[in-house]
C-alpha cells in the first residue's frame, strides 16, 4: 500500500489518446475515447473473424457500460466539487 500515491486512481491513459481531440482531458478520455476504443477493437476483431459474434457483442456492451460508469464517476466528482463551492459561497464571510 505504501507504493500507491492514491488508492482510487485508475492510472494514466494510454499515450496515443493524447493525440486525439480532447486527449489531454482526463474525463474526456475516460468517458469518450476509452469506450470508443473498446468498441472499435471489438468491431475490427469481429470483421477479421478473430472474435465470434457473442464475444463481439459482449465487448460492445462492455464499451457502453464503461462509458456509463465513467460518466457517473465524472458526475459524482462534479457534484462533490459543486457542493463544496456552494457551501463556500453560502457561508457567512469572515471579516
Amino acid at each position: 500500500m505504501e507504493l500507491e500515491k492514491h488508492s482510487q486512481f485508475e492510472g494514466e491513459a494510454l499515450p496515443f489518446f493524447e493525440h486525439l481531440p480532447l486527449g489531454g482531458s482526463f474525463w474526456a478520455v475516460r468517458v469518450l475515447w476509452e469506450p470508443a476504443f473498446v468498441a472499435v477493437v471489438a468491431i475490427a476483431l469481429r470483421l477479421l473473424t478473430i472474435l465470434d459474434r457473442p464475444a463481439a457483442v459482449y465487448l460492445l456492451i462492455c464499451a457502453a457500460a464503461l462509458a456509463v460508469k465513467n460518466y457517473l464517476c465524472w458526475y459524482q466528482a462534479w457534484l462533490q466539487l459543486r457542493t463544496l463551492m456552494d457551501t463556500k459561497f453560502a457561508s457567512p464571510l469572515n471579516r
